[in-house]
């Protein structure tokens, strides 16, 4: 099978299809999965016994499917190899101890963008965000700082997806998207005023490899009521400042 000039196998293509399902749904059955993936019901159930044999998926008391542990086992051997993660780490946590203001990093991968670590602060009400979730390029700062630096082909192609809204603050016209992007990029950083989650403002900023490439981007997240317009202020040069730490180590010559 041939998808988008590419070879597809069909079975390895189903049973991701069955792992993805979880991404939403803690437990499911063979025939809530074989719903949701539009796919027979026999089909749905030998390839859940392969993914059961092999450690994918584990089998619960009540007969319901879930993920398996060797998905946590492998996940760690990715975390393990995030050069990027394990350098922005160190300079995350100061600034986290700094402002006691949860920070979060996010790396792209394929064209996607996910939280790939948190730096939770004592006091932290961000509750939406997890490492591993996908994030919002339209609506979060962190999203925003990347969208700004994508190729125009690139953003254009974002621009032209649905843009969800989140409140009532959230930009889902393309056109005001696009100058609200271009003032990210003057001003090197992007704020998220509510945009994702009421009573929480995030400020986010983009990270560079060596060769000057957006290859991520981190965030400082705190209630709105925390962040004063001099506080705001304070904390873009802390964090422009950090973003600039850790793209130096990356490489990248400023």
């Amino acid at each position: 099978m041939k998808k988008n000039n590419k070879v597809i196998v069909q079975s390895v293509d189903r049973a991701l299809s069955i792992l993805q399902v979880f991404a939403q749904h803690e437990e499911l059955g063979v025939t809530e999965i074989s719903k949701l993936i539009n796919l027979n019901k026999s089909t749905t159930y030998g390839l859940l016994s392969t993914l059961f044999e092999k450690g994918y998926v584990d089998k619960k008391p009540n007969g319901k499917y879930c993920l398996g542990l060797i998905l946590l086992e492998l996940g760690q051997y990715v975390q393990n190899r995030l050069d990027v993660r394990s350098t922005a780490r160190p300079l995350l946590e100061e600034l986290c101890e700094k402002y006691d203001e949860t920070i979060h990093l996010v790396l792209c991968n394929r064209g996607e963008v996910y939280y790939v670590d948190k730096v939770e602060s004592a006091r932290s009400i961000v509750n939406i965000t997890q490492v591993g979730k996908k994030v919002a390029l339209h609506a979060s700062s962190v999203g925003k700082a990347i969208l700004a630096y994508m190729p125009v082909e690139e953003q254009e192609r974002e621009l032209a997806l649905p843009l969800k809204q989140y409140t009532t603050y959230t930009i889902t016209n393309p056109n005001e998207l696009r100058e609200h992007l271009s003032l990210v990029k003057e001003n090197g950083y992007a704020l998220d005023m509510e945009e994702i989650e009421l009573g929480i403002r995030c400020l986010g900023v983009p990270i560079r490899n060596y060769t000057g490439e957006v290859i991520g981007a981190f965030s400082c997240s705190a209630p709105a009521t925390r962040v004063s317009s001099e506080k705001l202020n304070e904390i873009i040069v802390a964090v422009k400042d950090t973003a600039t730490n850790v793209s130096r180590k990356l490489g990248y010559k400023i």
